[in-house]
């Protein structure tokens, strides 16, 4: 035995040392390490057993599930060159756009410029209404610039202009406060508002979250990651919001309005649940990157 083990020894060494091309080969073995030969174009070698250093795979980040999200990352006016939706709710379903938006950006991030005139119509008649028996979250980032605000400044709304104006919107006010405001069918004395304390201007990150049911209590406005103090105006919400009118971003009512959004808008997102503090955190996170 020990003879054989010397002869094999010097076969393998006098492998290595002929003075042919050395051939690297690497496989994987069922035990999960690597197997490296050396050797020549003898076929002589000896083989070296390394084990597998596995890569770490990047965390995954919860930031919910849109069910629609624009991007805002693509030139043109065509719905497919600016939308991109998740689900059912595709190019191919949906209404021209009718914009002069200009895309912009500051050299790592694009954005949309609305000039109080443009405004996208952004979905069908019948997709993102809000009914008191569901869940629902908006979010989007902003930067409201106009110079000197007179009216609210409509950043996304899907709300009727005319009587009974059911709906909702997410708004800027003319002192810079953020509301979100849902009005039922059947007039405009069935509603919820709320509004934030604080103001806002330059680049922010917005989540409007509603949980369901009558109460403006239910109702959230989310800024840069944090749950914003607010203010209520209700009149009691007693009927769902649902209208023909399509979702718009940066103006309501299915065209031009006096409130249209003057400022930019990006990376607008809707979901069909209420989006938890850590999912808030995570969007606001991912944005600022």
């Amino acid at each position: 035995m020990r003879k054989a083990f010397i002869l094999i020894t010097l076969v393998a060494i006098c492998g290595l040392a002929h003075g042919r091309q050395n051939v690297k080969r690497t496989t994987m073995s069922q035990q999960g390490v690597v197997s490296i030969s050396l050797g020549n174009a003898d076929g002589f070698g000896v083989s070296v057993i390394q084990p597998v250093v596995a890569e770490e795979s990047a965390p995954v980040v919860d930031v919910g599930t849109p069910v629609a999200w624009w991007k805002m990352t693509a030139t043109g006016t065509n719905a497919t060159q600016i939308l991109d939706f998740a689900n059912s709710y595709n190019a191919s379903n949906m209404p021209s756009v009718a914009s002069g938006a200009v895309l912009n950006t500051d050299g790592t991030n694009y954005y949309y410029t609305f000039n109080s005139l443009n405004y996208f119509n952004a979905s069908p008649t019948n997709a993102f209404d809000i009914f008191t028996n569901q869940t629902f979250s908006a979010s989007a980032w902003f930067d409201k610039n106009e110079a000197s605000p007179d009216n609210p400044s409509v950043l996304l709304a899907k709300n009727s202009v005319a009587s009974p104006f059911e709906g909702w919107i997410i708004d800027s006010s003319s002192d810079e406060k953020l509301s979100f405001l849902i009005l039922g069918t059947g007039g405009g004395v069935n509603f919820n508002e709320i509004e934030t304390v604080a103001t806002f201007s330059g680049w922010h990150h917005v989540v409007a979250v509603y949980k369901g049911g009558l109460s403006p209590s239910n109702m959230e406005i989310w800024v840069d990651g944090t749950i914003q103090a607010v203010t209520t105006n209700s009149s009691t919400l007693t009927a769902s919001a649902n209208n023909g009118i399509p979702l718009q971003i940066g103006s309501r009512g299915g065209g031009a309005d006096v409130s249209a959004w003057t400022g930019d808008i990006d990376d607008v997102r809707i979901f069909t649940n209420d989006l938890s503090e850590t999912q808030i955190d995570n969007l606001f996170t991912e944005g600022r990157k």
